[in-house]
């Protein structure tokens, strides 16, 4: 759904009173499309998705993108009552299509819904987030300034989490000094930031960059203290990366910028207790809902994550199959 939509307070409040909402990731549902494993849900989710979009999407819309992808409005049976991608609407018209399809369901069922006993419901699955030893951080993107007359997708907030795993922890707190000393960051982690996480994400997703494609990657860290337990460090990082014309892009798309912050590690638990960076960067093409010529400046916030939320989700990238163990290992050819 657009974020621009689920940032609206009209839309959220509809949501809450008139349904249950559900999230799901099409790269989960859609195996077929995606590679991923077939799964109660996906097996669940698949005839639901092919009657909504026979029943409510435009002619040959499913022919011409194969995806699953989009908002449904199902009762709990199943039967679909709506079906829209995931487009920047007006949030008042919005909330017209889901009171069309909220009707529709009263319509079509009793006050007190029943599922048949024929429907097989997807067992609850563990969510396929960060395991005790990753440290999650949470990541931010907007478009700063915005353009005159910017568009809702545009004004939206772009939203990630970044994993950062146990032998870059254990990479940093070796080859890190006493206080004052400058050491280079990780590769893997300068990699993963690059090439998966400082992108501009507003509106839609943003293709990540192979490994040929950056450019410039300068990242330094410097040990500010060192006590006995937490350890902080300041980092500062300038990159620079350029995707050609190729199967999966028609366009060139690139993305350049700077970021600085600060991070704490507990060397005890061997995790980042504290994560705080603010970067700047302008980006052109890449993301299917900003124009493919503009360049957009782009301001980036990272924090530490506090809520279980946070480590139950993948980062975006490390959830798509052809990008999962890339993500964990990352290379920069420069």
């Amino acid at each position: 759904m657009s974020r621009a939509l689920l940032n609206n307070e009209s839309v959220v409040k509809f949501i809450k009173e008139n349904f249950i909402p559900v999230s799901g990731a099409v790269e989960h549902l859609q195996p077929s499309r995606y590679g991923t494993a077939e799964s109660d849900a996906s097996k669940w989710f698949g005839p639901v998705a092919k009657r909504a979009l026979k029943d409510y999407a435009p002619a040959g819309f499913f022919k011409q993108f194969g995806s699953y992808q989009g908002m449904y409005v199902a009762g709990p049976d199943g039967t679909p009552f709506e079906y829209k991608i995931g487009l920047a609407y007006d949030p008042e018209e919005f909330i017209e299509i889901l009171q069309s399809a909220l009707m529709k369901s009263r319509s079509a069922q009793s006050a007190r819904a029943w599922l048949p006993k024929s429907v097989s419901l997807p067992t609850k699955e563990a969510p396929p987030g960060a395991n005790s030893s990753t440290s999650v951080v949470q990541v931010y993107s907007r478009i700063c300034p915005l353009p005159a007359n910017a568009t809702l997708a545009e004004r939206s907030l772009g939203r990630d989490v970044m994993w950062i795993f146990p032998a870059e922890i254990d990479e940093i707190l070796s080859v890190a000094g006493q206080p004052g000393v400058t050491v280079k960051m990780p590769q893997t982690l300068v990699a993963r930031m690059v090439r998966f996480q400082l992108l501009n994400h507003v509106g839609n997703i943003m293709h990540p960059f192979s490994e040929k494609d950056v450019r410039r990657a300068d990242f330094k860290m410097t040990t500010m203290e060192s006590g006995d337990r937490i350890r902080t460090f300041a980092f500062q990082g300038s990159y620079a990366s350029q995707a050609p014309i190729s199967r999966d892009n028609d366009t060139p798309y690139n993305m350049e910028g700077t970021i600085e912050g600060r991070f704490s590690i507990d060397q005890y638990r061997r995790k980042i207790v504290q994560f705080k960076a603010f970067g700047e960067g302008v980006s052109q093409g890449g993301n299917d809902s900003l124009a493919k010529a503009r360049k957009y400046p782009v301001v980036f916030a990272m924090s530490e994550a506090t809520h279980a939320s946070s480590r139950a989700m993948k980062p975006f990238w490390a959830a798509i199959p052809l990008w999962e163990q890339v993500y964990e290992r990352p290379k920069i050819l420069m």
